[in-house]
Parts: C-alpha cells; structure tokens; sequence
C-alpha cells in the first residue's frame, strides 16, 4: 500500500478532475452539503497539518502559554490609584490578546487548556466565561478598576472562588461600595491574597474604618492599597510589605500616635506611599506620641509623601521616624504654607533619617512661579537630592537650605527660569553655593536664562577687598571646583568667564575647566585668561 504522503495528493488531484465534470442535477441537495461539509472537515485537518510544521507550533504547549502570557496587558501587583474621576486603565484594550484564538485550532487548543491565561477576572461581559475557564488557577480580580461598574451577578459567582484569590483590586462609587462590602464574597478566608486595593470614590458619610473582610485571614498580604479608609481592624495586615494610603476625608485622618502603633506593628514595611493619607491632623487635634519614641524602619526602601496640608504635618511624622542609607524618599505636592521654606519639612534633629547623611550630588531646578499654587517636589535617592519646583523667592534662601546636609556635594546641577518674577540675585546664588562647600563640578542648565548663568559666574568671583590686599582663599566659594558645564548657553559672556577663572587663580584655586554643551563657544580662547575651553556642541 502506497504511503500516505503518495496517495493523499493523487486522491485529491482526482477529485479536482472528477468535479470539474459533474453537473448540478448528479446530486440532491442534501447530499451536497453531506460532501461540502466533509470537505471542510478534510481541509480543516490539511490546514492543522501546515501550521503544524510552523517553527513557533513545534514549541512545548506549556512555553507556548508562556508566550501567550506575555501577550496579555497586565498591571503591576500593588496597583495604588491616587487620582480621581476615570482612570486610564478602563481606556486599555484588555481582551485584545482574545485574537490569538482566531489563529489556528492548535492556538485555540492551547489557550483553552491553559487556565492561567484566563485567572484575570474584570468586570466585564465576559467575566463568568473567564472564571470557568481558569478551573483551579490563582485569580486576579480586577472590579470597576479595568471595566467600570461590577454586578451582583458577578459578585456571587466570585464568593465560592475567594480562596483562589491571588490578588483583589476594587473600585466603587457612592453608596455602592457600602453594599459591595456586604456581599458573602467578603465573608469568607482568603489564604492565597497577597495584594489587595480597595478604593471608595463619590461617597463622604460613609465610615473611613474598612468593615471586616475575608474574616480577616489573609495570611499572605504583601500589598495593600485603600482608598478614603483610615482605620481598620485591629490585628489587620501586620505582615505587608508595601502600604499606600490615599484621599482620605479630613475629619477621620488618624492621629501621630495611631499610625506610629500600625508602623511598629508592621516590622516588615518595604514601601509606604502617603497621598493625602497618614497621620495629617493639625497639631490642635492630634494625640502626639509620648516623648522619645521613633519607630525603626530597618527595611524601608521607599517612603513616598504627596499632598500633604503643610511641611509642619510632614516634620512631625518624619521626626519619629528611623530610616536607613537606602531609603528613598520623595516629598511632593502643594506642601508649604505661606510661612514655612524648604527646610519646614525637617525635623530639628534629621540624626535617624541617615538616607540624608551621604548626599554627593544636589539637583536645583527653579521654575517659574504661576498664578496659582504649583507642584513641588524633594527627593533624595541614593547619595542624589533634587528639589524642584515653583519655589518662592523666600523659600529657597541659603539658611534654609543649610538644615540639608549637603557639605559632602561634589556635584550641582542647577536652573533658574528667566521668567520668574523675583530672580536670585548674585548674593543669592554666593550664599547658596556656601552650603556645597566641597563642590567640584557645576552644571547650568541655560536654556533661555541668560542671567542665571550671569549671576551664577560671578557669585563664583573672589570677593573684592578693599584696601587691596593680596589675594587669598579666604571668602572664595567652592574653592575645589574643577569643571564647569553651560548647556544651551547662545550668548556666552566669555569675557566675564575668563576674568572670574583668573581672579580664583590668583587666590590659589583650581584652574577651572569650561565645558560647552549645545551653546556657542567663541572660536577661540585667549590662554592668558588661565581657563580652557571645550566645544561640546557636537557630542
């Protein structure tokens, strides 16, 4: 008997010749579509054979899940949404990974024995099939976070699955949130849970302390994120590792001492982000805690602190707090009152926070100052600070800066907008520059600010004495300064350049060298002035 590979095409190639002669009146119409549809079949299963020989098809069906997987649009475990109104998430397409069934048969085959491709359950219209098909797999719930709104409907079906529960994300609206929170979905253990969000939006008499859920076991919470809720049960969620706190209504912001009690309780916290959350309460209404006590953070990687009312609130919670060399930590939002600068944020006593103490490189950007209150932000990150932001004349001057340790600078990046309305003036900038008494290198960023980079140069001249005396070191700033950087400069005051790089020779510093980076350096340089000049336009 011939092989298959022989007989198959020679059957087909007679049929082709056999049709081409047949006349519709051979056959009844029943019979055609008996035969048009085992043709169908037939070439189904000739079409199965040739994707089959397709380099991606010969891979182990559980790599070719694993390809598929990375198809999916997935969103980070611990899922904070500090904003309000609509979320960008819900304008995602999450179930455009769904045309990969319309490949081929083997995809389809595939997909629907992998139940892991099915375990993100949204409230969408799809929602049941999706929980039928995950079988026994890890769920993650997203509700009205991906899809907006979520039914009863859905809510029922989940309550028998909470056990497969893996991560649950939630977003509700007004008075629905308080009935969601009643549904037996909530009732029942959640073992598996190791991130959770639950955000309330649209609502202001509803109480801020979180109903009991899942019985409160959830053993292995890692994330938690909460919306509007202040409080919660006592005993919840010591052991996570990652807490953000958000939009917090006014009248329930817990107190200084009943936050420090959660932190001491929780000795594993990585991360804690605070957006218009946390301990706020003015110093009228708070219950400090008693003298002396500071609660360790030995694992903080990231504190992250925004929208708070004022700097006092943000000194307060700090000056309890012992954090270690690697924390990371941002500052931002509309934080200062009229009166507070950006040392406001400190404490009287920064000796814990030691992620401040080993600070080489300083980030200034002053932006123009709207109408309006504006963003502002300071961070520190590694041994780097920036401050940036739309700062006052009168929040930025140097004896406010000195509480930042910064006499271990070596490197400063600086900018001054040309249009603010009070600019700093050259003894601004020397005062400034007294507090990086270690600098070497200065970077100005002068794009459009002419006078920064003027102001700036000379605050770097040797101060003039009078009666005459021969030049020393002493009242010269950043006497260790080696390099200075101008980018965008169109306008070079290079006569002034080379005479403030001689002056600080004569006192005996260091022969400065000039670089250029998008600006337009003269075409050549007078050696007397005692700097070099380096055209760095083309790099």
């Amino acid at each position: 008997m011939s092989p298959p590979n022989i007989i198959v095409p020679a059957l087909i190639s007679k049929l082709a010749e056999i049709v081409k002669g047949l006349e519709p009146i051979v056959f009844t119409m029943s019979e055609l579509d008996a035969m048009e549809k085992r043709l169908q079949i037939t070439s189904a299963k000739l079409r199965g054979m040739r994707n089959s020989l397709q380099p991606i098809n010969r891979l182990p069906p559980e790599l070719l899940t694993h390809i598929f997987s990375e198809v999916q649009l997935r969103l980070p475990s611990f899922l904070p949404l500090p904003s309000s109104g609509a979320h960008d998430y819900i304008a995602a397409d999450w179930c455009e990974w769904l045309w990969l069934l319309q490949v081929c048969r083997h995809w389809r085959g595939v997909i629907a024995s992998s139940p892991a491709l099915w375990s993100n359950v949204c409230s969408s219209g799809s929602a049941l099939e999706f929980l039928r098909r995950s079988q026994g797999a890890e769920l993650t719930v997203y509700l009205g976070v991906r899809f907006p709104g979520f039914s009863p409907t859905l809510m029922e079906a989940l309550a028998p699955h909470t056990s497969r529960f893996k991560e649950f994300h939630m977003l509700a609206e007004g008075p629905e949130l308080q009935d969601v929170l009643k549904q037996k979905l909530f009732s029942s253990p959640a073992p598996r849970m190791t991130s959770l969000l639950i955000e309330m939006e649209g609502v202001d008499d509803l109480s801020s302390v979180l109903p009991p859920i899942f019985r409160g076991h959830m053993p292995k919470l890692k994330h938690l994120a909460l919306g509007y809720f202040t409080s919660w049960p006592k005993g919840y969620f010591r052991n996570i590792t990652s807490l953000c706190l958000y939009h917090q209504k006014e009248s329930s912001w817990s107190s200084t001492t009943e936050f420090l009690d959660f932190l001491a309780d929780s000795p594993r916290i990585e991360e804690i982000c605070l957006i218009r959350g946390g301990p706020m309460r003015p110093s009228g209404t708070d219950v400090p805690p008693a003298a002396g006590r500071y609660i360790s953070l030995k694992r903080l990687r990231k504190l992250d602190i925004g929208e708070w009312p004022s700097a006092f609130t943000i000194a307060r919670f700090l000056s309890h707090l012992s954090l270690p060399r690697t924390t990371e930590m941002y500052i931002w939002g509309h934080i200062f009152r009229d009166h507070e600068n950006i040392a406001s944020i400190l404490p009287e006593d920064i000796s814990r926070l030691r992620n401040l103490k080993a600070i080489k490189t300083w980030y200034f950007i002053r932006q123009t100052e709207p109408a309006y209150i504006t963003f502002k932000l300071i961070a520190v990150v590694g041994n780097t600070l920036y401050m940036t932001g739309a700062f006052p004349h009168s929040q930025i001057l140097a004896g406010a800066i000195s509480r930042y340790p910064l006499k271990k600078v070596k490197c400063l990046t600086l900018r001054e907008d040309s249009t603010q309305i009070r600019r700093l003036r050259v003894s601004d900038w020397k005062a400034l520059l007294t507090v990086v008494p270690a600098l070497e290198s200065l970077h100005i960023l002068a794009t459009g600010s002419p006078q920064a980079t003027r102001a700036v140069v000379s605050a770097l001249r040797p101060p003039r004495l009078f009666p005459p005396l021969l030049p020393t070191l002493d009242g010269l700033v950043c006497p260790g300064l080696k390099k200075v950087e101008i980018t965008e400069e169109l306008d070079l005051p290079f006569l002034h350049i080379c005479t403030v790089s001689s002056e600080r020779l004569m006192c005996g510093a260091l022969e400065l060298e000039f670089l250029f980076r998008g600006s337009s350096p003269p075409a050549s340089s007078i050696p007397a002035c005692g700097i070099r000049l380096i055209d760095r336009q083309r790099l």
